[in-house]
């Protein structure tokens, strides 16, 4: 009994370890993959204002990084243009640190000219006071 306890055990959690390379399909864009790394870093990025708020200044940081084709912790993070301070450019060097990002989709990938997905984006910080824009549509 506790042999098939076990076993039943181990097949269930040996069937929850899905890939990640299962979470796209294999047509999956540019922008579906991006949303799917932007929704990842969103809350880091978010974490990190809510962690700092009181040395953080209102402002937008950009930055460059590289995403390997396994996915995982980005490289070459680079902060290309800063209106912040230098509090909100380590907020957005922390948050790009723990990211973890999924694996580029095959379909993805085989487009690229390296086995890396090049990422610019940005991070704002709005006065609380003001009211927040909308997401622009994309």
């Amino acid at each position: 009994m506790i042999k098939l306890s076990l076993l039943v055990l181990l097949t269930c959690s040996l069937a929850s370890c899905a890939t990640e390379q299962e979470i796209f399909p294999a047509t999956t864009s540019r922008a579906e993959y991006k949303k799917a790394v932007e929704d990842r870093l969103g809350p880091l990025w978010y974490r990190r204002v809510e962690l700092n708020e009181r040395g953080a200044s209102l402002g937008t940081v950009t930055a460059s990084f590289r995403i390997p084709a396994k996915g995982g912790r980005v490289r070459k993070v680079q902060i290309i243009s800063s209106t912040g301070n230098v509090i909100d450019e380590q907020m957005v060097r922390t948050a790009l640190e723990q990211l973890r990002a999924p694996p580029i989709p095959p379909a993805l990938l085989k487009n690229l000219q390296h086995d890396y997905f090049v990422f610019e984006e940005s991070f704002t910080i709005f006065d609380k006071n003001e009211p927040t824009p909308a997401p622009r549509k994309r």
